[in-house]
């Protein structure tokens, strides 16, 4: 569920993305029931959002700009008929992977699922930026020092943009860090 704000001026309520407290204390909650779960299916039911099912839990990840939040819904939506591009790519990097942790990033509204390795594909490390004017979802190959990450851009709600092998550097300029 997103955060409502109401304007004081109009008492009109809008949603509002998630504070990097509020994050933390919902990735807590993430923490205690999903590590250990398999990734079933990846799925796009918006352009602007990610599903994740892990048994019968759904996991949703909306990046819509101003509402950039993550959370279990009661029921998997709808996806379209066709998966995009980077849902094809995604299923064929994660889907199957055991989910080992889910963690936030210190002071920031980054959301990290990791992924463990197998005999026959690395660990994966899934990391939703959640602020900015646009939120980004990045898929991570974790080595043993660094990360390298296939980037995966939102820009109009529509994924652009694969770079494999670059190195990660959380480089998204802030506007305001008045909701940290």
């Amino acid at each position: 569920m997103a955060v409502m704000a109401i304007h004081f001026d109009t008492g009109q309520k809008t949603a509002m993305s998630l504070s990097h407290r509020e994050l933390a204390d919902l990735v807590a909650e993430l923490a205690a029931v999903l590590p250990g779960a398999r990734l079933d299916k990846i799925s796009a039911p918006q352009p602007a959002c990610a599903q994740l099912l892990f048994g019968d839990r759904v996991l949703l990840i909306d990046l819509t700009p101003g509402q950039a939040r993550l959370h279990l819904v009661d029921a998997k939506l709808p996806a379209p008929p066709t998966p995009p591009a980077w849902v094809m790519k995604a299923r064929k990097e994660i889907q199957g992977l055991a989910l080992s942790a889910v963690g936030t990033e210190p002071n920031d509204r980054i959301v990290r699922l990791e992924f463990q390795a197998t005999p026959r594909r690395p660990a994966r490390s899934l990391r939703a930026e959640l602020f900015g004017v646009r939120g980004r979802l990045l898929l991570l190959e974790v080595n043993r020092s660094t990360a390298t990450f296939h980037r995966v851009r939102i820009r109009h709600l529509r994924i652009i943009q694969i770079l494999p092998k670059t190195t990660y550097v959380n480089d998204v300029p802030r506007v305001s860090a008045a909701r940290q």
